[in-house]
């Protein structure tokens, strides 16, 4: 079973899945590959052309032909949903391509995943990285999160997907992961994903 975890910049997913990995409800945690090459090349995150997008879905590809054999649960960071979303607003005219590269991981079919949504405005107040330019990491950031729920749609992975409201503590964003998580692990025909934040980016209630 794979488990992607999306969301904007600032969301809280590398703390989520650091937590979940310590506490042993995952077996594998795998890291946001555009987010490792940023820092490793000192890279302008919001300028990077169509070679940048392949070669970030090429190394997701390759990652997910290793852990393809593996057991337990494997949680990655943003995976192709996250890394498409990238990709419609540096480079739109890449999605048709990337979307069949990425439908073709032999993890797909048993992926599902975890949004965590925050308002925009919350990402200007946690960021670091971009803390000398907190506007253009709303702006920018922004643009990435409204993009997010439409390469769900597009992968056909939303009604696989569980929508949380990040903008609360972790600990009860955590407490409501893992209990999703540790459900569908028993029995995933009782664990259907639900939204307790909704894609269009308003509250709703939890079914």
């Amino acid at each position: 079973m794979l488990v992607f975890v999306c969301g904007p910049h600032s969301a809280g997913k590398t703390t989520l899945i650091g937590r979940l990995k310590d506490k042993g409800v995952v077996s594998v945690a795998g890291d946001e590959i555009g987010k490792r090459l940023f820092y490793e090349r000192c890279l302008n995150t919001g300028a990077l052309g169509p070679e940048f997008e392949l070669e970030v879905v090429e190394r997701e590809l390759a990652r997910d032909a290793g852990l393809a054999s593996t057991s337990g649960i494997k949680v990655i960071e943003t995976w192709h949903p996250g890394n498409l979303a990238y990709a419609a607003v540096r480079n739109p005219s890449m999605i048709p391509e990337l979307l069949d590269r990425c439908t073709a991981s032999p993890l797909f079919n048993r992926a599902c995943g975890i949004y965590l949504r925050i308002p925009h405005e919350t990402i200007a107040v946690r960021t670091k990285t971009f803390s000398s330019d907190r506007q253009w990491a709303k702006s920018f950031y922004g643009q990435i999160d409204l993009q997010i729920p439409l390469m769900l749609d597009r992968l056909g992975l939303a009604d696989r997907t569980l929508v949380v409201d990040a903008s609360r503590s972790l600990d009860v964003v955590y407490d409501e992961v893992e209990s999703w998580l540790r459900t569908f692990q028993a029995d995933p025909n009782c664990a259907r994903p639900h939204a307790s934040y909704g894609l269009d980016g308003f509250p709703c209630k939890s079914e």
